[in-house]
């Protein structure tokens, strides 16, 4: 009869020496690719983060940008009538220019959507080029002035430019 042979023990060990490696590296596997997947998801994340962040930095040039503009708004529309200090540089404007403010009259205040309209009568003399000068002084100037209305005449006792102006200046009302 014929024995049963048995396997020798060396072989049953290599056997599982080798389920074990097998079992090992099929957890290596799976954790790989569990490692894998969070890296994908992490760098999703990270494109989100930097989106966001560069919306951000757009938005706070933006807001730079905004407050730049707010500020010369305010200087252009003051909180405040002021003026005392309009006539100052309206003065100071024609001295540059070498026009003679003769008169400067305010009409009726009229109120606007957020903000209050002051109507100017000016008149002035001097030369075309003051002219030119002064108007350019108003474009300049601090303080926006919306002109309406100019007429220049001839005076043909100082051989200079009669200068009727209509305009209005503004400041936002609290």
């Amino acid at each position: 009869m014929m024995q049963k042979r048995r396997p020798p023990l060396a072989l049953l060990v290599m056997s599982l020496v080798l389920v074990a490696a097998l079992v090992l590296c099929y957890l290596q596997l799976r954790d790989w690719q569990l490692q894998q997947e969070t890296l994908d998801v992490e760098k999703q994340e990270l494109q989100l983060s930097e989106l966001r962040l560069a919306a951000l930095q757009k938005q706070e040039q933006q807001k730079q940008r905004l407050e730049e503009e707010l500020e010369l708004l305010t200087q252009l529309l003051p909180d405040e009538p002021a003026e005392a200090r309009l006539l100052v540089d309206l003065q100071a404007g024609a001295d540059l220019s070498g026009m003679a403010l003769l008169q400067v009259r305010y009409g009726e205040y009229v109120e606007r959507d957020g903000f209050l309209e002051i109507p100017l009568e000016l008149q002035l003399e001097g030369t075309y080029f003051g002219l030119m000068s002064f108007l350019d002084y108003l474009n300049l100037a601090e303080r926006a002035l919306r002109l309406q209305q100019l007429r220049v005449d001839e005076n043909s006792e100082t051989e200079n430019l009669s200068v009727y102006m209509t305009a209005s200046v503004f400041y936002v009302q609290e």
